[in-house]
């Protein structure tokens, strides 16, 4: 059997080639990664539930990591959403960048940055079934590479007690 060894930190993975046997190394997704432009550099944000189909399997998996210093640019972009955040996210993103910023990312702070994507990973927390409240932000500039987290959204479900006739 065709097998490729991936390497993630603390997680190695088997892909193996033959299709056949796709239920023997089951596939585990994390939802949205978001990012955002900014005056010196780029805020990136990703939560750290990893789900097997719907089952939230694991709840701490550190979906960002520093690989190298040498980057590779595929594309360039002032804001970027993957997966359901290219729905719910992108317009936060988008309006931090053209109605507060004018359209230029230089005219937004790394504050401003990081208050964007923490607001676009609370919309994806309430409207995403399989996103979380727990994540990891990195800030990339001049200085390097700062992952920080995990980090926990500061959410408040008081109102749900209100929501009847939905039994």
């Amino acid at each position: 059997m065709d097998s490729l060894q991936v390497q993630f930190p603390n997680n190695p993975t088997d892909v193996h080639g033959d299709c056949r046997n796709h239920t023997m190394t089951p596939i585990c997704t994390g939802t949205s990664v978001i990012g955002i432009k900014y005056r010196d550099g780029v805020v990136l944000a990703a939560d750290m539930l990893v789900s097997y189909g719907s089952l939230a399997k694991y709840m701490d998996f550190e979906r960002m990591f520093k690989s190298t210093l040498i980057i590779f640019v595929a594309f360039t972009e002032n804001y970027v959403a993957t997966g359901f955040g290219a729905y719910l996210a992108m317009p936060i993103l988008r309006e931090c960048l053209e109605i507060k910023a004018g359209g230029d990312p230089n005219n937004i702070t790394e504050e401003d940055a990081i208050s964007t994507i923490t607001s676009a990973m609370k919309q994806l927390y309430f409207r995403d079934c399989r996103a979380f409240d727990t994540y990891q932000m990195a800030v990339v500039n001049k200085e390097g590479i700062q992952i920080s987290g995990p980090l926990r959204l500061k959410c408040d479900w008081s109102i749900a007690e209100y929501v009847k006739g939905y039994d």
